[in-house]
């Protein structure tokens, strides 16, 4: 266990001081904010005040998303491209470890664009909007991060699995899971079997407890119980994940397949 953590560690601070020394890779930072700009202005035309208050949340976990998912989604087969997965091959700590390390360093990468969306958002919307629980929302964020680095993870073996034949997949990933995670809008608007399949991300669960949370919850269980189905759901999709990691190691011992 210390082991892992330590590799974890020492994974994250590697990938933190080599994207930090690349200022060309800092742009991204300020991407999101035209269309983080629009988000505000649509909603300060809405009469029901709520709305900025959930977006001034969403909005930026959404463009932290944005920034961190394909450098997550793509960690493997960068790994593999650059034959350094064969460190993680002859390592007694597992790839998954090493990788997870790597999008622990993103996700905290991307805080800065939240930052800088949260500030464009107020400066469109000329005011502070109401929060019922800030405690509550920054707990739910913090859960919401979890949620984000699970579900980007799982989908870096299968990108390395498929040797980028499904690239073209990834594209609509990114606005399926913005609108089903309900980074945008609450998924209880929807009808009631969308928001099932909604359920399936772990992200979504977070965003319940943040509706919650700027409303001003009936119960503390009313924010919690999205924290706690949050991690069970994280828990299952990380399941699936190790099994496609060992896919991947496995396939790489038989094929010897590393660089190429």
């Amino acid at each position: 266990m210390t082991n892992n953590l330590r590799a974890i560690i020492a994974s994250a601070r590697q990938y933190w001081k080599s994207t930090t020394m690349d200022f060309w890779s800092l742009s991204f930072l300020i991407g999101a904010l035209p269309q983080i700009a629009v988000f505000a202005w649509m909603a300060i035309q809405n009469p029901d005040r709520s709305v900025l208050s959930y977006l001034i949340i969403g909005g930026p976990l959404m463009a932290i998303w944005q920034s961190a998912c394909f450098g997550i989604m793509s960690s493997l087969n960068g790994e593999i491209r650059n034959g350094t997965i064969e460190f993680s091959m002859i390592s007694p700590t597992s790839m998954m470890i090493v990788l997870f390390g790597k999008a622990l360093a993103m996700m905290v990468f991307g805080i800065p664009v939240g930052i800088f969306s949260v500030a464009m958002m107020l400066i469109v919307a000329r005011h502070i909007p109401h929060i019922a629980s800030y405690p509550y929302v920054l707990v739910s964020v913090f859960f919401i991060f979890i949620g984000m680095a699970v579900t980007a993870l799982f989908m870096a073996p299968i990108a390395a699995l498929t040797r980028g034949r499904t690239a073209g997949v990834f594209a609509p990933f990114m606005p399926l899971v913005i609108t089903f995670s309900g980074f945008l809008f609450p998924v209880t608007t929807l009808p009631a079997g969308v928001q099932v399949f909604c359920h399936i991300l772990p992200i979504t669960w977070g965003m319940d407890s943040i509706a919650q949370a700027v409303k001003g919850p009936e119960s503390f269980w009313a924010v919690a119980s999205g924290w706690l189905y949050l991690l069970l759901v994280s828990a299952v999709l990380m399941f699936f994940t190790i099994l496609l990691f060992k896919l991947v190691e496995k396939r790489l011992r038989v094929t010897g397949l590393t660089s190429h």
